[in-house]
């Protein structure tokens, strides 16, 4: 059970249920000014319940393969679409596959720019790029903009494994 939290200030605010217990000894021996208020631990298991009920979300990375026509890399959605066509998965790679942090999309993309995970085999995510987002119950792709995200879909719908 979750007792309380540390203030910036260095002080403790601490459930009143755990007044006059080791705890309370504990904190006054180590030096802290204690706050003792009601319910603090209720809502700290409120809390941490709260963010154990967010599901995870994933994401796919997509990049063109290195033999897709120059063309079409590096270029806003509207060019690669009147340049080639439809999106096409054969074009693309699958470089990464696995957890992403919530947030919005610049927040995703971030994410891959500063502290892409060991698993990620691609290079830092640019105009052309493909971003996946989803969860056990939805999914949503995006081709990168210059300035912003397109929703888009492949014209086919097959999978493939990272690295391939």
């Amino acid at each position: 059970m979750l007792a309380g939290y540390l203030e910036r200030d260095g002080s403790a605010v601490v459930d009143e249920q755990f007044f006059g217990t080791e705890l309370n000894r504990q904190l006054l021996t180590a030096g802290y000014r204690v706050c003792w208020e009601c319910d603090v631990a209720e809502k700290l298991e409120r809390q941490d319940a709260q963010k154990r009920a967010v599901p995870p979300r994933f994401a796919h990375v997509y990049q063109l393969r290195p033999a897709v026509d120059p063309t079409l890399k590096f270029v806003c959605y509207e060019a690669a679409l009147a340049r080639a066509g439809p999106l096409s998965r054969e074009r693309y790679r699958l470089v990464y596959d696995g957890l992403c942090p919530q947030g919005d999309l610049d927040d995703v993309c971030d994410f891959f720019l500063y502290r892409p995970p060991k698993n990620f085999t691609g290079h830092p995510l640019t105009v052309s790029d493909l971003l996946e987002l989803y969860s056990e119950k939805e999914g949503r792709l995006y081709y990168i903009n210059p300035m912003g995200y397109q929703p888009v879909r492949f014209e086919n719908s097959e999978r493939e494994t990272p690295g391939t």
